[in-house]
Formats: structure tokens, sequence, C-alpha cells
């Protein structure tokens, strides 16, 4: 498997440089002879044409668990980090998710929502986000931890409901229930504005985003024109991060060199296949400078997604000090 991966990392050309403020996009593109059609859904489209069927596990709710019901002929992908809204408190997905056509299947989730445990809406809706890259690279290491000691994708539940409040805190949002919607929403103008600072390139099947001119995240997709459908998400889930940096009025473009280092550093960490949630297997990367990980499926890459490590100072679960909490298989309600 780890070969599988550092082909495809090898495989890709880069693009023309984009720059936007203090964010940059390096499009990623594979060879047409590597590119596959693909028929497959993606989570918005099926949740709103009704063939995704996601809702709380049962009428009590599980915290870490959520239940989703794919009705449809074709398999659907449910991107790590994707947001789910509604139920009895909002959640994002904890790992990338192959469902298989007319089957149920029990998906790792984790609350953004932390000041409500109660029914809003029976099944769950999207608002078409992805949780910011700084929130999923530090999930990534926690699931990761989780999956080498309990072999489940549970994450650390409170450093995510740090992040949230952090965010809300920083921006001055006013949010009664601690939810992480409401720093998207109340940002809105202002993420619009970084996802119009970069367009598609004609068979982009990835990208390369820095933030204040250092590399901060590659992610790749299975073809382009879904890479094409994920690019705004992508775009917003980066930006989330360059708003609130210090240099976000500023122009600071990533180098290309910059850009190459770390597609060399992907492509020499070590590697760990686990069994995946639905569909293919888990690819765990992890290194000391990249985190991430990778769905494969029938010898595809479906979503690749690495995060440039921060420093830690701990012993390197990416769990911030004394707080590593597993929410596996646990009941959680909050007042």
């Amino acid at each position: 498997m780890k070969k599988i991966v550092a082909d495809y990392l090898s495989n890709l050309e880069m693009g023309p440089v984009q720059n936007h403020k203090n964010m940059t996009m390096i499009p990623l593109l594979l060879p047409e002879s590597a590119i596959r059609e693909i028929d497959i859904l993606l989570l918005d489209e099926a949740v709103d044409r009704g063939l995704l069927v996601i809702t709380e596990i049962d009428e009590a709710g599980s915290v870490p668990e959520l239940k989703a019901d794919n009705l449809s002929d074709k398999k659907i992908l449910i991107l790590d980090g994707e947001e789910l809204v509604g139920a009895k408190q909002n959640r994002i997905v904890n790992t990338t998710i192959l469902l298989p056509p007319k089957e149920s299947i029990i998906i790792p989730v984790s609350c953004v929502e932390q000041g409500r445990w109660h029914q809003k809406t029976e099944q769950f809706n999207t608002e078409k986000r992805l949780s910011p890259s700084k929130m999923r690279q530090k999930k990534s290491s926690s699931v990761l931890h989780s999956l080498s000691i309990f072999g489940d994708f549970s994450s650390n539940q409170s450093e995510i409901w740090e992040d949230v409040r952090e965010r809300i805190e920083t921006t001055g949002i006013k949010s009664e229930t601690m939810e992480m919607a409401s720093f998207f929403r109340d940002n809105q103008d202002r993420l619009k504005k970084y996802q119009q600072g970069f367009q598609f390139v004609e068979g982009q099947t990835g990208a390369i985003f820095g933030l204040d001119g250092n590399a901060a995240g590659i992610e790749c997709l299975c073809s382009p024109d879904i890479f094409k459908a994920i690019m705004p998400k992508l775009i917003e889930s980066y930006a989330a991060d360059a708003m609130i940096s210090n240099d976000s009025k500023k122009v600071v473009p990533m180098s290309l060199k910059e850009a190459e280092s770390f597609l060399d550093m992907a492509k020499d960490a070590p590697c760990k296949v686990n069994s995946s949630v639905g569909l293919g297997k888990d690819i765990r990367i992890s290194s000391r400078k990249v985190i991430g990980h990778a769905l494969v499926h029938d010898q595809l890459i479906y979503h690749l997604s690495l995060f440039r490590k921060e420093e830690e100072g701990n012993n390197g679960s990416g769990r911030s000090k004394g707080r590593m909490q597993s929410m596996r298989s646990r009941r959680i309600r909050l007042i």
C-alpha cells in the first residue's frame, strides 16, 4: 500500500501557482492515462436527493457514532471532516468513508456543538463544508493514536471542542451552543473571497495548499470531476485558518521549492494499513513532519489528505498534554 501512495504522489504534476492574500494553491494533475472514470455520489448530492439518510444510532443517541443508510445503487463518498448538521448535535466525520450501495453502517464522528443535546431534526443535513484544516490535522493525529491503541477511529473530543471555542472567541462570535457552524456562517463573506481567489485547472485532481508562505496540506481526489465538486469546500477549509492568521491581510505566497519539499516529505512518510469503515483500506501516513491518510479501494486512491505536522511537545499522539480522551463506544449527555 505504501507503494500505491508513493507512486500516486510521484505521478503528480504541478500546475500554475495561485495566490490570494496569505493563502496559496498549487494545482496537482495526474497524467491522463492514470485517470479512471468513477461513478459515485458525494455526500451533499446524496443527502439532497434523499439517497443517503444519516441519523442518530437510536433514540438515545451516541456522540461518537451515527447511522448512515445508503439507499442508492451507487457507492457514496463521505470525506474526513465533512460536517453533518441537525439531530441532537452537529458532528464532523472522523475519516473518509466509501459507503457500499444499499447498505447501512455506523460511522465514527466527533461533536462540533458542545452546548446542545436535544433533537433539532430527525435526519442530518449538510451545509456543504469541511471542518478547518488545522482541526482536521489534529484530528488525524488523534485518530491515528486511537487506531494504534484501540483499533477504532475515535478522536480526541476535548481537543476539537477547544478548537471550536478558540475560533469563536478569536472572531468575537456569539454562539449559545458553541457550534462550529456559527464560525462559518458569521464569516461567510470573508471565506467567499478566498474561494473566489482560486480557479480550477482542467485535469486537476488535487492541490497543495499553503498558509503564510508555508506548505499546510495536500488534498487529492479520485478524478478531476470529483475534485472540482469538492474544491470550494477544501479552499474554505484552509481559508478558515488563513483568515485568522496575523498575516491574513498580506500577500504571502508559498514558493515552488517549499511545495516540492513538502511533496517529497509526503512520498517518504511511512504508511500503515487498516480496515476501513466502509469499502477499501484506510492508509494512515505519519512521519515526524507529515500526518494524514488515504482511502484506497480497487487499487484507486479515492481521497488523500496530508498535513504538515505541528510541533506538539508530547508523545506524538497529536493530543494535548494529559487530555487523551477516548470516545469509543460511550454514550455522553451534554447539558
